[in-house]
């Protein structure tokens, strides 16, 4: 993912828009960007500082999906043309760890191409089916005559042929400090999902091993001048590790900010925008039990404000009608199989839990904040299997201890989603969101041994339910 400021630049931020133009696919920058004026202003004095000669190292951590991408892209668009910028994901070492290296090469390529005001010499960054660089663009780029762009696209050729030289790691990683001598300006560099690049000690390829990626990685930028960094990371447990731990290279060495879920009333300002300017989104007890349930995550949030505006095309936004929709978003997107919601819930749990059955049941016996040894009792486990299990899903930040000795889930949506997956099924959209009538009878029903009790989606009234009973 390339996103350099000037590519951003004219994006305006203009007013709000209704929700058929809320993006919940890519980051959101301009117009569809809310809150975090806190995080932006740490941001720019970051960048006013790098360009006063004051070099600040600064860490992001937060859940994936709480917004962090969204965040450094939007300062991006803001104050990207006040300095060199390049910004890389590291995620992409995933995937292929050699490809992000060509990322990570062509991003520091186009910053220095860019500030040089030769993008129309050189046009795009072009690659041939190989992954090089097409001749004409290694021609022009010979033209500009700048050595950290021919080291680059030196390094460039020696990663995509699938041999990189030795010492390639410590030449790739250098060239900030390289280009800010160069240029004789200050660099600011943005790294996304940093823990990432621990996978990079894996590589077979390369004739030099590197035992500890971040210890390369802090001496080169002790010794960088003029070079400031800005990292991002979601596994929380792991990017403390990596930076807050005494006995890792970078102890000590960043800023730590944390970004969290919104406050409520950001929550509920998203809604009424997604509706549009018109729309009377009341602070009603329907509203703040669902956001009760989902938590504040902005991308959950952005999504349920979607399906709910979805579901009420072609009629009126009154209060009641938009309860409803409401209600069907919360059921359509997290509570339905092929839901938005539901399926990114599904692909995070395969992720934590893998192959490993014991790993489900341990997750399944915590979806209710509970001790170790309770869930060791329910499940008929051993303490110690569940005492593994559990340290295992800290460390995918999946659960948390609570101050009195429970453990729950660091995500009320996931834990909703794998509740309902396991215990009431049909049964749990009623019992959630349905009236105080409507939960006592679905409740009644359930305890009964009825698994399927739904609440049709044009209801609206009490006792409009269906129930199955398997024999």
């Amino acid at each position: 993912m390339h996103l350099q400021a000037d590519s951003l630049a004219s994006l305006k931020r203009g007013p709000s828009e209704p929700v058929m133009g809320f993006e919940t696919s890519t980051p959101v920058v301009a117009s569809q960007f809310s809150n975090r004026v806190r995080e932006l202003n740490m941001l720019r004095s970051i960048a006013v500082e790098a360009q006063g000669g004051v070099r600040r190292w600064l860490a992001i951590l937060g859940h994936r999906k709480v917004g962090k991408t969204s965040l450094l892209i939007e300062f991006l668009r803001q104050s990207g043309a006040e300095l060199p910028m390049p910004y890389i994901d590291c995620w992409e070492v995933r995937a292929d760890p050699l490809q992000f290296l060509l990322n990570f090469l062509s991003a520091i390529i186009g910053t220095t191409v860019r500030h040089l005001g030769a993008e129309s010499d050189v046009g795009p960054l072009e690659a041939t089916e190989g992954d090089r660089l097409a001749a004409s663009t290694v021609q022009a780029l010979a033209r500009l005559r700048f050595r950290v762009i021919d080291e680059a696209v030196q390094l460039h050729e020696g990663v995509a042929s699938g041999k990189p030289a030795a010492g390639t790691l410590h030449r790739i990683f250098d060239l900030p400090g390289r280009l800010a001598a160069e240029i004789k300006r200050p660099v600011l560099v943005i790294l996304d999902e940093l823990q990432e690049l621990e996978r990079l000690r894996r590589l077979r390829r390369f004739r030099d091993r590197v035992d500890d990626v971040f210890g390369l990685l802090r001496s080169l930028w002790q010794r960088q001048e003029g070079v400031s960094y800005v990292v991002a990371g979601s596994r929380l447990s792991v990017m403390r590790q990596i930076i807050a731990d005494e006995k890792n290279a970078f102890f000590q060495h960043f800023e730590m900010l944390e970004l969290g879920p919104f406050e409520r009333q950001e929550s509920l300002k998203m809604l009424r925008e997604a509706f549009g300017t018109g729309a009377n989104i009341p602070d009603s007890a329907m509203t703040t039990r669902i956001l009760d349930l989902v938590g504040d995550n902005p991308f959950y949030v952005r999504v349920l404000a979607r399906e709910a505006a979805a579901a009420l095309i072609g009629g009126k936004a009154t209060p009641p009608a938009l309860e409803h929709a409401m209600k069907e978003a919360l059921e359509s997107s997290l509570l339905e199989e092929n839901g938005r919601l539901s399926l990114f819930m599904e692909q995070r749990y395969r992720s934590v839990t893998g192959e490993s059955s014991t790993l489900e049941s341990v997750l399944r016996g915590f979806v209710d904040p509970a001790r170790i040894s309770d869930v060791s009792e329910k499940l008929h486990v051993r303490t110690g299997a569940v005492s593994s299990a559990v340290k295992t899903l800290l460390g995918e930040d999946v659960l948390e201890k609570h101050a009195d000795g429970r453990y729950g889930f660091t995500d009320p949506a996931f834990a909703l989603w794998l509740k309902h997956r396991v215990d009431f099924r049909l049964a749990m959209p009623p019992l959630l969101v349905g009236t105080d009538s409507e939960q006592v009878v679905a409740r009644r029903l359930a305890a009964d041994g009825f698994r399927g009790v739904y609440q049709s989606r044009a209801s609206r009234g009490a006792f409009d339910l269906l129930a199955i009973h398997d024999t």
